[in-house]
């Protein structure tokens, strides 16, 4: 596992909960 691999791990990770929060604001909005 290189130095690339683990910035694109905590990319991946960054945009998985971006995307949830989003998701959870829409809801959450009345």
């Amino acid at each position: 596992m290189n130095q690339y691999d683990v910035i694109e791990e905590i990319l991946t990770a960054l945009y998985d909960w971006n995307f949830i929060i989003f998701l959870l604001l829409i809801f959450i909005r009345p």
